[in-house]
């Protein structure tokens, strides 16, 4: 099939919805069933894109995983970012108190138990590194440019704590998504595919930052 340039030019720049790709074949009358009509064979509808449902209320909305910076905490420390970690730590299993704020003796135990568990030095702190394995931590599957889930939204919030990496928690793997994915890849010596499959998982849940 022959494109017209005008399908060329939308194949290169991004589709445009509701519209033509390019002139085919304009209405004309067909017959099926019997029954004579006309149709615009030129039509053509994508859709939306990739797209995520609504992200739930963590810990009854008494938390959210979303930072633009990922800071440490340790034993005294208290606010959101402490209400997370104790979030995060109870939906593995790995915490069983109140998700109040108040980084205690209590949540530095479980959290050196975590950093243990992953491979990390023992510490009571969240460090960095903790942060980058506990927001990872989850599911492996293959992600790419164009996937949408909630493995996506893991990523994205574990590349954001590894090195800042300022994107938009949208679950949806975009090409800022991308270009984050490469850089961290670079930096840990990884192949710079921006597809995250089983080697860069591995490296982000062993809080490699």
């Amino acid at each position: 099939m022959h494109l017209s340039r005008l399908a060329r030019t939308v194949l290169v720049t991004g589709w445009t919805g509701h519209r033509r790709v390019h002139q085919y074949r304009g209405g004309h009358v067909e017959s099926h069933g019997g029954v004579r009509i006309n149709i615009d064979r030129n039509w053509l509808d994508l859709g939306g894109g990739s797209r995520i449902g609504r992200q739930p209320a963590h810990c009854g909305g008494a938390a959210t995983y979303d930072f633009a910076r990922y800071a440490a905490r340790a034993v005294g420390s208290r606010g959101a970012l402490v209400r997370t970690v104790q979030c995060l730590l109870t939906g593995k299993g790995r915490y069983s108190g109140a998700v109040d704020g108040k980084y205690d003796a209590g949540l530095g135990t479980a959290v050196r138990k975590y950093r243990v568990s992953r491979g990390l030095a023992a510490g009571a702190a969240t460090t960095v590194h903790t942060w980058v394995a506990l927001l990872a931590d989850g599911t492996n599957p293959a992600l790419k440019y164009g996937s949408a889930s909630i493995a996506v939204r893991r990523v994205q919030r574990a590349l954001n704590a590894a090195d800042a990496a300022g994107l938009s928690v949208t679950g949806v793997f975009t090409a800022a998504t991308t270009t984050a994915v490469k850089r961290y890849q670079r930096a840990h010596g990884l192949s710079a595919t921006g597809v995250v499959a089983a080697p860069t998982w591995r490296a982000l849940e062993a809080g490699r930052a």
